[in-house]
């Protein structure tokens, strides 16, 4: 006589193949990831003009220490660099993009997005020639290395605290930023100045692309004295 299973036993069983079905599931493509359904995570409505939210913006941008590419009336980018405390051969930078539009009523609607990029160093060893007088010239290493960052990966950040935080910020300085707008001295209505202060060595071009993080320089070894 067969032994009926328990209760337990079953809805173990059960759940198995429920696990069992979901991982043969396949991963979702990027455009089911990407359906335009993702809500308001990347936008918000804020009272005042358009240039006083994009103000407000870059306001935000700078408190959290981005620094700042382009400032245009209704356009502001900035990025950020990081690098990883437990692996020193991993950096990363952020792009953060923020555009805004008049919404129709005497607000505004801010678009943000920010692009995370992953590097890592890449090495390369170094060789010369060194003359001997009897010898001729000998190829021999001389402990030099040249250290390069590489792309790994590059993702749209989708997380929503994220872009929460970057809207709370924008909020509190929405009051600043519609006083410096009324006195005429913001970046985006002084383009001049902007573009004055942005033409000096190692601040770059505005509007450019941030360029990549730079790996940090290391001094090539003295050769070997040959004896």
């Amino acid at each position: 006589m067969p032994v009926p299973y328990s209760r337990p036993a079953k809805r173990a069983g059960l759940l198995a193949v429920a696990l069992l079905l979901a991982a043969c599931k396949a991963a979702p493509t990027i455009d089911e990831r990407d359906s335009f359904t993702q809500g308001n995570t990347y936008t918000r409505n804020f009272a005042g003009s358009s240039e006083v939210a994009c103000e407000a913006g870059r306001r935000s941008l700078l408190g959290q220490g981005y620094i700042i590419d382009k400032a245009e009336p209704n356009r502001v980018s900035g990025h950020k660099n990081y690098q990883d405390h437990e692996n020193d051969d991993q950096h990363a930078q952020i792009l953060f993009n923020v555009d805004c539009a008049p919404s129709g009523d005497g607000n505004a609607v801010v678009y943000v997005s920010a692009l995370r990029e992953l590097y890592t160093m890449k090495k390369s060893s170094n060789s010369a020639s060194v003359g001997l007088s009897v010898l001729g010239a000998v190829s021999m290493p001389v402990g030099a290395s040249d250290d390069s960052l590489v792309k790994t990966s590059s993702e749209t950040i989708s997380r929503g605290a994220f872009y929460e935080g970057f809207f709370e910020q924008v909020e509190r300085n929405l009051a600043s930023a519609r006083a410096a707008i009324n006195s005429g001295t913001t970046p985006g209505q002084n383009p001049r100045k902007a573009n004055g202060a942005a033409a000096k060595p190692g601040a770059g071009a505005p509007g450019a692309q941030p360029a990549p993080p730079q790996a940090p320089a290391r001094q090539p070894a003295a050769p070997a004295t040959p004896r």
